[in-house]
């Protein structure tokens, strides 16, 4: 979840590639579900990215948190795509980013 913040710097990708800039009212909160959820639920998740503009000397300051399902759950199983187990999804995924 992240919060309103006054500064900008968050982006979504379009599926053209193009970066465009997110804003939001005061009172809405922005909730990326990612890939998992993706495979869950048939939504597609959306590529994105903080930048830090330093616009009116102030920096953005942005935290990840990561939250998993548990390692058995088998996700694609509602939408009725291929099954796969979180943990080995998540493997696959610190791996293409050389973490793991």
């Amino acid at each position: 979840m992240l919060p309103y913040s006054p500064n900008p710097g968050l982006q979504i990708k379009t599926r053209a590639g193009e970066w465009l800039d997110v804003t939001t009212p005061r009172d809405v909160m922005i909730c990326d579900t990612g890939d998992m959820m993706s495979l869950l639920t048939g939504v597609p998740a959306t590529t994105h990215r903080v930048v830090n503009p330093m616009v009116r000397d102030e920096a953005r300051f942005s935290m990840p948190f990561f939250l998993h399902p548990h390692p058995n759950a088998d996700l694609g199983r509602l939408t009725g795509g291929p099954t796969v187990k979180a943990r080995d999804f998540l493997r696959e995924r610190l791996q293409a980013i050389g973490v793991a």
